[in-house]
């Protein structure tokens, strides 16, 4: 039996892997997620919103990288859970409108993100992001608004004039070669 269903499970997590590579806010929907329109995800897995994707909301143009992970669940009640059964800790994860989710980073239980912010790659999100402002670091904390991010950006940016492949990256070699970092 526990080979039957060890193979059941693999099928299963083959399926939601396929399902999850046509269409990853499809698939978080499906789920229970809820999700704005314009919602991307950009290199998630069938684990992103974790095991309980019906407590995360993400509003409408908001982009999660790569390698984040939402936490809704606190797991470590496990070690008293032997005394203490009725140990378990949920809570809803909401992120705003028009965010940027850096890579890898970690939303725990209880994460509340404004409108318009920006969470910087590898950050661990343990409270409340309020709008337009970038936070980052472990635990994140707010650093600039977003007002000053894009003063402290508009002069260092490079925009190809076509993004896709292969003109994006003739476009981005050329410029680097003049214009060495």
């Amino acid at each position: 039996m526990g080979l039957l269903n060890a193979v059941r499970g693999g099928i299963r997590v083959a399926v939601d892997t396929l399902r999850h590579a046509a269409n990853p806010a499809s698939y978080f929907s499906a789920r229970g997620a809820h999700l704005g329109a314009g919602v991307e995800f950009i290199g998630s897995s069938i684990y992103t919103l974790g095991s309980e994707p019906y407590l995360v909301t993400i509003g409408a143009g908001t982009t999660v990288s790569e390698a984040v992970l939402f936490v809704t669940h606190d797991g470590g009640l496990r070690v008293v859970r032997k005394e203490h059964p009725e140990a378990h800790r949920f809570a809803p994860i909401v992120i705003g409108a028009n965010c940027f989710i850096g890579a890898r980073s970690i939303l725990m239980p209880g994460v509340v993100i404004g409108d318009n912010s920006v969470i910087g790659a590898g950050s661990l999100v343990t409270g409340e992001v309020p709008s337009s402002v970038v936070a980052a670091g472990n635990p994140a904390k707010v650093l600039k608004t977003i007002e000053e991010y894009w003063a402290d950006s508009r002069d260092r940016l490079v925009t190809p004039p076509d993004h896709s492949e292969p003109a994006k990256r003739t476009f981005l070699e050329e410029w680097f070669r003049r214009h060495p970092a």
